[in-house]
């Protein structure tokens, strides 16, 4: 029999200044289930507010989560809800198929959906479905592929596409759309204009556009890796991640609090990288999640990170949390007797032998010993 070794990321190892992965897994991979939330197995979105609570996208309307309960929000029509955002205030704003509105709360306190349908021209109102719901400080987006719609809070602007949009990101202040057979194009001066080689993504799909500097982004194809964009052009970047994105395809993608890029993929679970692309770690199958296709990832006010999987409902990764697990897939074997820290860094004693770990590194078999029940170094 082994055990798993539990440790606070502040306390044994060190000044929290590793990756993740360094530091061992997340305590926790909560799964919510379709039975315990009472609706469809597919979700799409997922976004939380300042009061903490958690709002998602799905094929029965949308699912609100105080930490306790679960409640479902059905839209006007009663459509599939493909994509969720949240303003300053914490105001939610929906989107589904035909449909785009927000929630407010009733007189009894409880939150319905309010449709801003009516303020589109009646020409434009047979859309599809909203893919892209993006807060701007213009207002806020609702992306289609037939049209862009843009509220203000009084009106209702909105770009037609004859190719189709495909996607639509915001990143700091700043939007762009895919245009089929087009390229990239960024939102300036009220309208969409091609960006400087925007036309390399007229038919190669783009999952999401990220932060990378002050000066630069990182965007990221859906099937062949990362590239950085700047105002002189685009330029593909080989990175550790590139071949697994090739391999399973990237469908969402953000920048996490911690600096690092989470991406879901289309086969391959959960991708946590460094901005330059280099392998973090991977959430699949192998390490507890119930579902390797993720239409989406977010992060919660407490660093947790939430995905929205496309076949078998939530879950929940405790990746804020300061606390690792370290076992097998670290490198420990055995049954653990003892631990113990020093200028080695920190030694594990188990059934198997003695485990080293230095800061940032992963755990390593000290040689020629076979069984130990403890360690301890010992000066001169």
């Amino acid at each position: 029999m082994s055990f798993m070794l539990v440790l606070a990321i502040l306390g044994l190892l060190g000044d929290g200044s590793a990756t993740a992965s360094a530091l061992g897994r997340p305590r926790q991979i909560e799964h919510f289930t379709p039975q315990e939330y009472g609706a469809y197995p597919q979700n799409w979105a997922i976004v939380s507010d300042g009061r903490g609570f958690v709002y998602v996208g799905n094929r029965d309307g949308i699912l609100q989560y105080d930490g306790n309960q679960w409640k479902v929000i059905r839209t006007t029509n009663g459509t599939t809800v493909r994509s969720l955002a949240t303003d300053r205030s914490g105001k939610i704003y929906v989107g589904a198929q035909g449909e785009f509105g927000y929630l407010e709360l009733s007189t009894t306190g409880d939150p319905v959906f309010r449709s801003l349908v009516e303020s589109i021209p009646p020409k434009h109102r047979d859309f599809g479905d909203v893919w892209t719901t993006v807060v701007s400080s213009s207002g806020v987006f609702f992306q289609t592929k037939s049209v862009i719609f843009l509220w203000d809070g009084n009106r209702m602007k909105f770009w037609v596409s004859k190719s189709g949009f495909h996607t639509f990101f915001g990143v700091h202040d700043r939007f762009f759309v895919r245009e089929i057979d087009v390229g990239l194009l960024e939102y300036t001066g009220g309208t969409f204009n091609l960006v400087p080689a925007g036309e390399l993504f007229s038919t190669m799909r783009v999952s999401a556009i990220l932060p990378f500097s002050d000066n630069t982004l990182t965007v990221v194809s859906r099937d062949d890796g990362l590239f950085h964009m700047n105002g002189r052009g685009i330029n593909a970047v080989d990175t550790g991640i590139t071949a697994y994105i090739k391999r399973f395809g990237v469908y969402n993608g953000r920048l996490l609090s911690s600096g690092e890029y989470a991406l879901a993929t289309l086969g391959g679970g959960l991708v946590v990288s460094d901005i330059r692309g280099e392998l973090i770690e991977v959430f699949d199958k192998s390490t507890g999640m119930p579902d390797d296709v993720v239409n989406f990832v977010s992060e919660d006010h407490e660093g947790n990170l939430w995905l929205a999987l496309n076949s078998n409902g939530l879950v929940r990764i405790d990746y804020g949390s300061p606390v690792r697990v370290f076992g097998r897939k670290e490198g420990i074997e055995g049954t653990i007797s003892d631990i113990s820290h020093s200028n080695l860094g920190l030694l594990v004693s188990t059934s198997g032998g003695v485990f080293r770990k230095e800061i940032g590194g992963s755990f390593t078999r000290v040689q020629c010993v076979r069984r130990a029940w403890a360690a301890q170094e010992v000066s001169d």
